[in-house]
């Protein structure tokens, strides 16, 4: 699974990221790759080393790219939208 949704990523050309909406389905498709990526380090680090704080620790560091990823794409959603006015005016 986790070798299917890293290339299906890194399937979606560098040139389309640039739109919002293939944006978005990158960054979901990343952050579905970032968990499974998480999950499975947390696993073996408490399997392995035994303190169980890691898998907490892991879903907030991994909620926090999330969050952080999440916030640019609206960010730049909504300066496009304020700027569809301009553009359809212009033209």
């Amino acid at each position: 699974m986790l070798v299917l949704l890293v290339e299906v990523a890194l399937g979606v050309p560098p040139t389309s990221r640039m739109l919002p909406t293939l944006r978005g389905a990158f960054l979901h498709l990343a952050a579905d790759a970032m968990v499974s990526v998480g999950v499975v380090l947390a696993g073996l680090g408490i399997i392995y080393t035994g303190p169980l704080w890691l898998d907490p620790v892991a879903s907030l560091i991994i909620s926090v790219v999330i969050v952080v990823g999440a916030w640019a794409l609206l960010r730049d959603s909504i300066r496009m939208y304020r700027w569809m006015p301009c553009l359809r005016a212009s033209t």
